[in-house]
């Protein structure tokens, strides 16, 4: 069997398991081959809804985008916890916000308070922006560079829209850019807002870097929530490891939680339903975070 025809199947196998699929696969499976067939012939881009007030500019070569055509929320329990959790006065970061899903989806509930997306690849920057025009967003900021211990310049591997992180030296030179780097504490410290009710990092292993330039942030608890992966082989790749995160969290007075949609189930990291999970989240307030939820 030739590797496309793997690879499509395997990746219809996992759209089809997506709890958002699992009752309308026929219409999933459609859905599927009508945006394959677009983006390998048409190669243009398309806009889909995000909630009742909306819209997300999918690019063909954009993996996530993909996603989101397939599974409206690719990100099941993070992206329900997320729109349970936020108000719209509330204040969200998006670190690694990619082509902008997260910022987008949140936009949808933040409606008055104040969003910031943080985007060091500038191919990814360039749709990012186009997203926030897309939808007026008046109240997102868009900050194109990278976040980091120190301030200064770093080396940034931009090979694809979905895996771009610092660069460890193992990229080829034509993969490495150069972007500015700040540290959180500058960025939030610079701003008047004094606590941001959630941040969500998708940074391929370089959350322990950017957390040790947000030390007064941590220690301050500027933020209440964090949303996290928790990948150890990508942390390594930057000299960390998920125990040395997870201490990190802790020692600033954060317990490590995970949100199960299905289950309704607000748990704490290492219980008994705690299996096959990448996605962490981080609360200064577990009992806040639960009477929020309204469970």
């Amino acid at each position: 069997m030739p590797a496309i025809i793997k690879e499509l199947v395997w990746l219809l196998g996992h759209v089809l398991r997506h709890p958002d699929n699992r009752r309308h696969r026929l219409r999933a499976t459609l859905r599927f081959f009508r945006w394959q067939l677009h983006k390998r012939l048409l190669k243009t881009p398309i806009t889909v809804r995000v909630g009742t007030n909306r819209s997300f500019k999918v690019v063909c070569d954009s993996s996530f985008s993909s996603l989101v055509v397939y599974n409206r929320l690719p990100d099941w329990d993070e992206m329900n916890f997320l729109l349970r959790l936020l108000h719209p006065s509330d204040g969200f970061i998006d670190i690694g916000a990619n082509v902008g899903f997260y910022t987008v989806l949140a936009s949808t509930v933040v409606t008055d308070g104040p969003i910031l997306s943080v985007e060091a690849n500038p191919k990814n920057v360039l749709i990012l922006r186009e997203q926030v025009q897309l939808n007026g967003l008046q109240n997102a900021t868009v900050m194109d560079f990278a976040l980091g211990n120190v301030a200064g310049e770093v080396a940034f591997s931009d090979s694809s829209r979905e895996t771009g992180s610092l660069a460890t030296g193992s990229e080829a030179d034509s993969c490495v850019i150069k972007v500015p780097c700040k540290t959180l504490d500058a960025v939030l410290g610079s701003l008047t807002l004094p606590e941001w009710t959630i941040a969500k990092m998708d940074v391929e292993g370089c959350e322990e870097m950017i957390l040790r330039g947000g030390t007064d942030t941590l220690a301050q608890k500027r933020v209440g929530v964090w949303l996290f992966e928790l990948a150890d082989s990508g942390l390594k790749r930057h000299h960390s490891s998920a125990e040395q995160l997870v201490r990190l969290f802790n020692d600033h007075g954060y317990s490590i939680h995970y949100w199960d949609e299905e289950a309704r189930r607000f748990g704490k990291r290492g219980d008994e339903a705690d299996t096959d999970r990448a996605n962490y989240i981080a609360c200064v307030d577990a009992e806040q975070i639960v009477e929020r939820l309204r469970l």
